[in-house]
């Protein structure tokens, strides 16, 4: 029962996330055609700034609020108040911050559209406690509604104000929408009422996970966001808008796979802290399934991007798909290793999950300028190869305080990985003898993808039954 829970739970949300993320992409055909690059780079160029305030905004405390007791109401109260006034300082930051960073990206309309995008970290702030009550409470249906609420909300918008010739400030509108529609759902949803207190001596353990968690949301920014910020200065909107549009697409499997499992395991990492060995169970049998649906897929899209390009988003963004065929190793990497985030979190290792996005942060910010610095193909290659040379470091300090080697890892992605390069060998075969059209090269690919998924259910079976019984039982012993 705790696994179908679990199951439910994770799916839910990641069926919430495929149908927000495809409502957005359902609108990104019609956009790209009423819309040039360079509002795109413009939108993406304010959201990088605006991501690290975001990154920010929770600084963990509602993550550490799920391991406490809701009915410690000081407690959650303390931290409600204290993330309140924390994001509205960094609201205003934003707000103080766009003139002058119009003024330096030379670009002035920057300067409105990043004013207008400083109530996002408020608004974030706002929710994030009575999320963490919701998902304490394993309320996956009501972050899901929340989710697929907010995407249909963004796109309506979005697409009725490009069509009326608005410009870039329909994709700020959209932006704003999927947060405020959020937030006015999970609000009234959630059991929570804050109460006029504030105790700091109270907030101490989480203020400490909170210290870890602020230090690794600033290091993420400059992993996840540098790139943006020095393509828009050194190679100009036009340039970052299809830069921004590549690794948009290349970060859907971590937003929808990673992220749903993410929030739906983290509450029994919590349960299993103190059991290593049922953690590195969950972990390798998780990274598994994650791979098998994660790695033949973006090879088959990689493969295939100048059609599926051209097809969904018109001729215009071609310059995107060389981009995404680069990024498509980090994006599967960085989908399957979101993992060590919510375990190291629940065990209390957020000093070294911080250690781990530090790192990864100081080789980009010195790579990131000089790859900018020669082309936009440099900088999503150079993102690849820095993803995978800095993997064997990341792999053994996230599995080392679980008991878990490198090589355990690699084993459980051997079987997705020589799918993936089955799918690669055998597209470029097929193409270098029949020449196919976009259409025709695109069946292909989904052709493949199909014949890979069922390789892998059709040869694992046995193994596949016997993780999902493992699972089960790990689950079960858990008490969840």
């Amino acid at each position: 029962m705790a696994l179908r829970t679990y199951g439910f739970g994770a799916a839910a949300l990641a069926a919430a996330r495929i149908f927000q993320l495809a409502a957005s992409f359902a609108a990104v055909p019609v956009l790209t055609r009423i819309l040039p690059p360079s509002e795109f780079g413009l939108v993406a160029l304010a959201m990088a700034q605006v991501a690290i305030t975001l990154f920010l905004a929770d600084s963990g405390l509602s993550k550490s609020l799920v391991r406490t007791d809701t009915k410690d109401q000081t407690v959650w109260s303390s931290v409600f108040w204290a993330t309140i006034v924390f994001t509205g300082a960094l609201s205003l930051v934003l707000l103080a911050l766009a003139w002058p960073s119009a003024m330096f990206f030379g670009e002035p309309r920057l300067a409105p559209v990043l004013a207008a995008l400083a109530c996002l970290p408020l608004i974030s702030g706002a929710m994030s406690v009575p999320s963490a009550e919701l998902l304490k409470r394993e309320k996956f249906l009501i972050v899901a509604t929340a989710e697929f609420s907010s995407a249909i909300g963004g796109v309506v918008l979005a697409i009725w104000l490009a069509l009326e010739g608005f410009g870039a400030w329909a994709l700020v509108a959209q932006n704003i929408a999927l947060w405020a529609i959020k937030a006015l759902i999970l609000i009234p949803a959630t059991s929570f009422r804050p109460s006029f207190v504030f105790t700091l001596e109270r907030m101490e353990e989480h203020l400490v996970f909170a210290r870890d968690t602020l230090g690794f949301a600033f290091t993420n920014f400059i992993g996840r966001n540098v790139d943006s910020l020095v393509v828009g200065k050194l190679l100009g909107t036009a340039a970052l808008g299809v830069y921004s549009l590549a690794f948009r697409i290349m970060a859907l499997p971590m937003n929808i796979v990673g992220g749903s499992i993410q929030a739906a395991i983290y509450p029994k990492f919590v349960q299993l802290r103190d059991e290593s060995q049922k953690l590195l169970q969950i972990v390798l049998l998780s990274t598994t399934a994650q791979a098998a649906l994660i790695f033949p897929g973006m090879a088959a899209i990689a493969v295939a991007s100048d059609s599926v390009f051209t097809l969904l988003l018109s001729e215009r963004w071609s310059g995107a798909a060389p981009i995404f065929a680069m990024f498509a190793t980090a994006g599967a990497l960085q989908a399957i290793t979101t993992l060590n985030g919510p375990l190291l979190q629940a065990i209390g290792r957020t000093g070294l999950r911080f250690r781990l996005t530090a790192e990864f942060a100081v080789l980009w910010l010195v790579a990131a300028p000089l790859l900018a610095l020669h082309s936009l193909e440099a900088v999503a290659l150079g993102y690849s190869v820095l993803t995978v040379l800095y993997l064997p470091r990341q792999l053994n300090l996230f599995l080392k305080p679980i008991g878990g080697t490198i090589t355990q890892y690699l084993m459980a992605l051997a079987g997705p990985t020589l799918l993936a390069a089955a799918i690669i060998i055998a597209h470029f075969a097929i193409t270098r003898v029949v020449h196919l059209t976009a259409i025709e090269e695109v069946a292909l690919a989904l052709l493949e993808l199909l014949i890979a998924y069922g390789l892998f259910v059709g040869l694992g079976w046995k193994h596949l039954r016997e993780g999902v019984s493992l699972m089960s039982n790990v689950f079960a012993r858990s008490g969840g």
